[in-house]
């Protein structure tokens, strides 16, 4: 009904019906307020940055400090004299250690089989026997890899899921042609 005459239902007069000027709405919160906020969002944004930076340089300054995990190659392999540790049916593993990192985490048994049938093999399953300081069975662990050519090389490495392992022994090896 705006812009529209009315009779006032009070004193009776002829009226206009117009709609009434909103006034301005100012900002709950004063510009000082919004300026801090967006200086610190800025300031926390820039040290989350530079946090994620320094995180990314620490990681990189601990890989370049931690000894290499390297087991030889199979060139080292082939040579003469190279001790067979185990052997099954034309597989043999010739190196065999137990890798306890410094200050804790996971132990590994590390070792290097070499595939000298001729045939290619689907896949290998090496399984070791977990041994303690004397030599006793704590547990089993294995590890298993896919294709592994004629005259292959596979570095294995599988968890020692027990905190008191001292060596492994191989038992068993499992294959797939």
């Amino acid at each position: 009904m705006i812009g529209t005459n009315s009779r006032c239902p009070l004193c009776g007069k002829e009226t206009e019906l117009l709609l009434a000027t909103p006034e301005p709405i100012e900002s709950a919160l004063p510009p000082r307020i919004i300026v801090w906020t967006v200086i610190a969002v800025v300031i926390l944004g820039a040290g989350l940055a530079g946090s994620l930076v320094a995180l990314k340089q620490a990681r990189s300054w601990v890989e370049n400090r931690r000894p290499p995990a390297t087991l030889p190659t199979a060139k080292a392999v082939s040579e003469p004299g190279q001790r067979v540790l185990f052997e099954l049916n034309g597989i043999q593993v010739t190196a065999l250690s137990v890798e306890k990192p410094r200050g804790g985490g996971m132990a590994y048994a590390t070792g290097q089989l070499v595939n000298r049938t001729k045939d290619q093999l689907r896949s290998v399953t090496v399984v070791l026997d977990i041994l303690d300081t004397a030599g006793q069975k704590l547990g089993v662990t294995e590890d298993s890899t896919r294709d592994l050519m004629p005259n292959g090389t596979w570095n294995f490495r599988a968890p020692l899921l027990v905190s008191q392992a001292a060596s492994a022994r191989v038992t068993e090896i499992r294959k797939t042609q």
